[in-house]
């Protein structure tokens, strides 16, 4: 067997197996392993380490895995990727992992992802002088890293998500190479040490999720390349957000919001970010939008999707003249918006959706010749104007309880896209729908709906498709 399969490499195994045939340790060429759900597995055997061309070993979901590296686990030179994680039985027994890890110089790739009892790691990982990305995502257990890590110079990728590590060593400023640093749902974390402001390379911060996070260092603005801010719920970090934010030069995308109700956001807390270019904020507790958002005029993308409280956007949102998506989703206090609207002839989205207190849209809106697409789903006390037929080019997402009386019928028609739901017409409301499609196969009249005369076919259609018991089982 092993001679007929010489030439394989990559190889993965049907999750019946409970044992690695010998034949697999005689696949010269073989590089890649994987045991990925093999659910009935038990070991790996010891010559999986004698195998020359090796160099990805996975034994990810191996529920029934109860011995994992063998012994002579530095005999695997050549790996460069492993990966032990998620339903692994190994993974939930993992205390450590022996000091030969730091002999796998060759070690690019490094996932030990939910070891749930591992608590910490060795020293001689500093010595994994070639490892890119270390991911320990999920060790509920782990509470340290060592000094050692300032070794990897050449580590892009950390991501320490959900464990319960209370600081960051200081060594981690020697990590001259990283470019991604995850320190969500760290809930011991109280600070990012000083050292952080030494990651050059850095372009990418998320500390989500971090509730005890008091503060971020000062010598944040020290990164130059750092173009991704992620500081989710974050209670006590949103209350006084570090002005060292507005001094990174490269930043990019913001990322901030809260679900709780009560937090009084400083009133600064929007300073100027010249490089600004997407901005995400969900706060519960958000009234009203800073004045100060008509100072970030590179900013193409504002979402402020979920601002629950929010009523009104300021005058100053016309001076985004860059802006080409905004989003105001389940904003459901959002009464109007203000007619600097009008100014945005960048914008090409607008995303309406689940207003429920959004009476009308400003007038102005109709100098905004770039737009294509307008959801307004679920805006039940919306009336759209007459300009709206002007809007030939534009996708009009409606959905239930719409009012569309003012709007002009040729609309309907000459809109890009009509959007349908079940074959249901999304522009009326689903009563309305119900009563006009009985009173067609009634052949009752229906001159009362003003529809125009190139949709009744598309009501014929689906009256043609659906059985009358189908319309009269459905819950409107």
């Amino acid at each position: 067997m092993g001679g007929a399969q010489c030439l394989v490499a990559v190889l993965g195994l049907p999750s019946g197996w409970r044992a690695l045939p010998d034949w697999i340790g005689r696949l010269p060429a073989l590089t890649t392993l994987e045991l990925s759900q093999c659910t009935a597995l038990t070991c790996v055997p010891e010559w999986v380490a004698q195998m020359p061309a090796l160099t990805t070993l996975k034994m990810d979901d191996c529920a029934q895995l109860l011995f994992g590296l063998p012994p002579c686990v530095a005999d695997l030179g050549a790996v460069t990727s492993l990966s032990i994680s998620s339903g692994c039985a190994l993974a939930n027994r993992l205390l450590l992992l022996p000091e030969s890890l730091g002999q796998l110089t060759a070690l690019t790739v490094l996932t030990l992802e939910r070891c749930h009892k591992l608590t910490c790691l060795p020293a001689s990982l500093g010595q994994l002088s070639a490892l890119t990305e270390l991911s320990l995502k999920w060790c509920e257990a782990l509470t340290c890293l060592p000094e050692s890590l300032g070794q990897l110079v050449v580590l892009k990728l950390l991501d320490i998500q959900a464990c319960s590590i209370t600081c960051l060593p200081e060594s981690i400023g020697q990590l001259v190479s990283l470019s991604t640093l995850t320190v969500t749902f760290c809930s011991g974390i109280l600070c990012l040490p000083a050292a952080v402001g030494q990651l050059t390379a850095l372009t990418t911060l998320d500390v989500s999720e971090c509730h005890r996070l008091l503060a971020l260092p000062p010598s944040l603005s020290q990164l130059p390349a750092l173009k991704t801010l992620c500081i989710d719920n974050c209670l006590l970090l949103l209350v006084s957000l570090n002005p060292a934010i507005a001094a990174l030069p490269a930043l990019a995308s913001f990322r901030l919001s809260t679900f709780c109700n009560t937090l009084a956001l400083p009133q600064s807390w929007l300073p100027h970010m010249p490089a600004l270019t997407t901005l995400r904020c969900e706060f519960y507790s958000l009234v009203q939008f800073p004045d100060s958002v008509g100072q970030q005029t590179a900013l193409t993308t504002l979402n402020l999707d979920g601002c629950t409280s929010l009523t009104c956007l300021p005058d100053s949102v016309g001076q985004l003249t860059a802006l080409t998506t905004l989003t105001l989703c389940r904003c459901s206090q959002l009464i109007g918006l203000p007619e600097s609207v009008g100014q945005l002839t960048a914008l090409a989205t607008l995303l309406l959706s689940q207003c429920t207190s959004l009476a009308a849209l400003p007038a102005s809106m109709g100098r905004l010749t770039a737009l294509t697409t307008l959801d307004i789903a679920y805006c039940t006390h919306l009336t759209l104007p007459k300009f709206m037929s002007q809007f030939l080019q534009t996708n009009i997402i409606v959905d239930d309880g719409l009012t569309t009386n003012s709007m002009p019928a040729a609309t309907w028609v000459q809109a890009q896209e009509l959007n349908f739901a079940n074959r249901r017409l999304r522009v009326l409301r689903r009563r309305e729908l119900l009563l006009i499609c009985l009173g067609r196969r009634r052949r009752q009249p229906a001159a009362r709906y003003r529809l125009p005369p190139e949709l009744w076919h598309l009501i014929d259609d689906m009256l043609w498709h659906a059985q009358s018991e189908r319309w009269r089982g459905l819950t409107w």
